[in-house]
């Protein structure tokens, strides 16, 4: 959630967080019994844009996003974004672009 956030601004901080909530993620599924060839499950994704502002908007932070998605082939199920504001609507027509299809 943006409004809760610490270094929201921070993309360095952002992407280390968002690494490490993947990695432990990809940990639950391997203790499963699953890997990223073969997962036992895909993951669901929520972000909430709750509390988001203008100066929140970084295609930069999107581009690193979507570049870590990558290394995570295959286990994206489903991606839900709450209280997405409009001009998020823009920044993912260009993002997905680069988000491999599989992914």
């Amino acid at each position: 959630c943006f409004n809760q956030a610490n270094d929201r601004w921070d993309a360095t901080v952002n992407i280390k967080h968002l690494v490490i909530c993947l990695e432990h993620a990809l940990t639950l599924i391997q203790k499963r019994g699953g890997s990223l060839s073969n997962p036992s499950g895909k993951w669901v994704l929520v972000a909430d844009f709750n509390g988001f502002e203008l100066r929140d908007s970084s295609p930069s932070m999107a581009v690193q996003t979507a570049k870590i998605l990558d290394h995570y082939p295959e286990l994206l199920g489903w991606l839900c974004l709450l209280n997405a504001p409009r001009l998020f609507s823009a920044t993912w027509v260009a993002v997905r672009r680069i988000i491999n299809e599989v992914t």
